[in-house]
């Protein structure tokens, strides 16, 4: 740490202002006629979600000092102001304004200003619950250059936090110059980030022209409870999702401005319980509470952001043996299905002395940020048997550390004398996919037909198809694309790539015209690069909606996936200069970003040469000597240049890396298939298939490879596993 330090804190750049924002207000009026509203508000993490770093809103003990986990970074206040001493992406240490607070509870980050109007949060944070600094990744802090760093794009506030920590927020993200210029309406996320511009609001009760209602109110967001507008309000933030428009516009349905992350793997475990910070809304679309009409208010205090009653009283205000409250029945509710029961008694828990809340069996939490730990909104029924059965969170063994899901499982089957007698859980459908192994195709279908499940079960089950291409697969990614529901819609249009080509651009044709954004924003994406030529008529909604999609990437070109997903719109259009530019700013930006450099060289391949591609691929494994992707592009790269023993080599590397890449294994073993060496090849398909499960493209090439090896015996009983998991796919024809 012994080099020169300096404050980089004026090269930050963060304008609070109305400029631009049609309709907006300044909101400290808000208070004369909504002042108990705006107290409960103020106490709220909304308000405190980003503030000025001042003695009154800084939490953390800027007294001196290192960080156990992370020695090079240390704190200072000089009187008023609170700095850090930290290495920056160059590996220079630096002393650092901290410029903002970001959040209270129950930890507080610090924003400090970065070239080119950025603004970053430190990736060493203070636990408002312990009184201490630790770090985000107390394992293994990331080194300067990472993209986890904190000078790095992942811990880019403009881009990974604005949106939801303020409002009325502008990113005015500067492509060329790599620069920002965000604004913001308010610090935090005050009255208008929810309600929308408040002028209208104030016309009517200035104009004493009638009284304001909830039909009469002058804001564009309808937030009653019921209807689908107070969800929708709060899932601009608590959703993982993208933003397709640069500003969220309050008249607008939550899928016409974004677009979300259905239940996919590494986000969500099988059974659909969050696994990544997928935030909220995944999860409660899966609830039964949702599906019986039961909104964020219900339970949640909208302004002071607490829960309406404590511990498990909330719950048992429903469910108890006298029914809901009366105070909280409310229209667009429907209690028919609930049980009136005691719930809050051992015959329902099952447990004496240390009685579990309502939570610990029903929304198991995971802990975020490492501190922070967040309930699972789903609110499930406790199915260790599913637990067992898909490797998905088991909330019984959460407390019973010391037992398996197969005790939990047999426990339960204990206390009622007999195994519970339980329809199939769609975990196990997603659980069988992923393998994938007998009876995925059969599960999905069931899953994705079933009009009783959760409408993003059912968009999951769809998109998994895509791997599993047949008959009935095609025919029900039909339906589901004609479904009322769009976010079945966007789960068929994802699953559309089990269709061949043809029948897939075709169907991807047909929502373009989708009333909402959403799907056609995903539809024209899905066409970028299509060779299929089609009518005026379709192109004429292709461009429309590539517009749209267009508008959508560039919005989020400070983003690696902005900038390949542009360049594949210059492809698209012939602009193969354009499109290299954007590829290898892409690289420049994010060189962690492997797609984009996969991207950029075979573009490069196909204009420069393969050997100018392989360089590209080299220079990336030099950095990053632990990409499996980048030992599968540069094998490939070998082949084409028919340098086989390299090919071979480096394709081994990147089969056997982590987990090993099954595509990688399946070219490994075609090159030593065409080398004469059939048997070494069937071996690595075999073990291949041992450690990713019966892949379609894995089984369809061992049984090429052991008729060739004059084994039809093998070989059949090699397609019987391929028509356990998919008794439908085309492979299985007879030749």
């Amino acid at each position: 740490m012994a080099v020169a330090l300096w404050s980089v804190a004026a090269t930050a750049s963060l304008g609070v202002t109305r400029e631009g924002l049609s309709g907006w207000v300044d909101e400290t009026g808000c208070a004369d006629c909504h002042a108990d509203v705006v107290r409960q508000w103020r106490g709220s993490q909304h308000a405190r979600a980003l503030q000025p770093a001042a003695p009154d809103t800084v939490i953390g003990d800027f007294a001196g000092g290192a960080v156990p986990e992370d020695p090079e970074m240390r704190f200072e206040r000089r009187g008023d102001r609170f700095r850090v001493v930290a290495r920056d992406a160059d590996g220079q240490a630096r002393r650092l304004d901290v410029t903002h607070t970001f959040g209270v509870h129950p930890l507080q980050q610090y924003l400090v200003g970065g070239p080119r109007g950025r603004l970053q949060a430190l990736t060493v944070a203070w636990d408002t619950v312990r009184n201490r600094w630790f770090s985000l990744y107390p394992d293994l802090p990331p080194a300067p250059g990472d993209a986890r760093h904190w000078a790095g794009p992942g811990a880019n506030w403009n881009t990974m936090c604005a949106a939801c920590h303020s409002s009325g927020v502008r990113k005015r993200y500067d492509a060329t110059a790599d620069r920002y210029d965000t604004l913001v309406a308010t610090l935090g996320v005050g009255c208008q980030g929810c309600h929308g511009p408040a002028k209208r609001h104030l016309d009517i009760v200035r104009s004493g022209r009638g009284n304001v209602t909830a039909k009469n109110n002058g804001f564009d967001a309808t937030l009653a409870r019921t209807g689908p507008g107070q969800l929708d309000a709060c899932a601009q933030c608590h959703a993982f999702r993208t933003a397709l428009l640069a500003q969220h516009d309050h008249g607008k349905r939550f899928l016409d401005q974004y677009l979300p992350v259905l239940l996919t793997e590494s986000n969500y475990f099988a059974d659909g319980s969050q696994q990544g910070e997928v935030f909220v809304w995944g999860s409660w679309l899966q609830s039964r509470m949702h599906q019986q009409g039961l909104v964020c208010g219900d339970c949640h205090e909208p302004h002071a952001g607490a829960l309406r009653a404590g511990g498990d009283a909330l719950c048992v205000s429903c469910h108890s043996p006298t029914g809901p409250d009366s105070a909280r029945v409310r229209a667009g509710i429907d209690f028919s299905g609930l049980v009136r029961k005691d719930y809050a008694s051992v015959a329902h828990h099952r447990h004496s002395g240390k009685v579990p809340s309502c939570v610990d069996c029903h929304a198991g939490h995971r802990e975020y940020m490492v501190v922070d730990a967040r309930l699972d909104h789903a609110f499930r029924i406790p199915r260790p048997d599913v637990a067992l059965r898909t490797g998905s969170p088991d909330p019984c063994t959460a407390c019973h550390r010391d037992r398996d899901a197969a005790w939990a499982a047999a426990a339960i089957t204990g206390w009622t004398g007999a195994a519970p007698t339980r329809a199939p859980h769609y975990g196990e459908a997603f659980a069988a996919a992923r393998r994938p192994a007998a009876g995925a195709v059969e599960g999905l279908l069931a899953v994705a037909r079933d009009a009783a499940q959760p409408a993003i079960v059912r968009a999951t089950a769809l998109q998994a198809l895509a791997t599993f291409p047949g008959a009935r697969a095609a025919r029900t990614l039909k339906e589901g694309a004609r479904d009322a529901d769009p976010l079945v819609r966007l789960g068929a249009l994802y699953g559309a790539a089990a269709l061949p080509q043809e029948a897939a651009a075709a169907f991807a044709g047909s929502l373009l015209a989708d009333p909402v954004r959403a799907v056609r924003v995903a539809a024209a994406g899905a066409l970028l690069g299509s060779s299929v030529r089609s009518d005026p008529q379709l192109d004429s909604r292709l461009q429309r909606a590539l517009g749209e999609y267009e508008a959508a990437q560039r919005e989020n070109a400070d983003r690696p996936e902005g900038l390949v997903n542009l360049a594949r719109v210059a492809l698209h259009r012939g602009n193969h200069g354009e499109a290299e530019g954007l590829l290898r700013l892409a690289v420049a930006r994010h060189p962690h970003f492997v797609p984009a450099r996969r991207a950029l060289a075979e573009l490069l391949a196909s204009s420069a040469g393969e050997a100018v591609a392989e360089r590209l691929l080299r220079e990336g494994l030099e950095r990053f000597p632990n990409e499996p992707a980048l030992y599968e592009a540069l094998g490939q790269s070998l082949v084409r240049q028919r340098r086989y023993s390299d090919a071979e080599a480096v394709l081994e590397v990147a089969a056997a890396h982590g987990e090993g890449s099954p595509s990688a294994t399946l070219l490994h073993a075609m090159l030593v298939a065409e080398r004469a060496d059939i048997a070494r090849a069937v071996a690595l398909l075999r073990q291949a298939t041992r450690r990713h499960g019966e892949r379609r493209e894995l089984l369809v090439a061992l049984a090429a490879l052991q008729r060739r090896a004059g084994a039809p015996e093998e070989a059949h009983v090699t397609l019987q596993g391929l028509a356990a998991v998919n008794p439908d796919d085309p492979a299985l024809s007879p030749r």
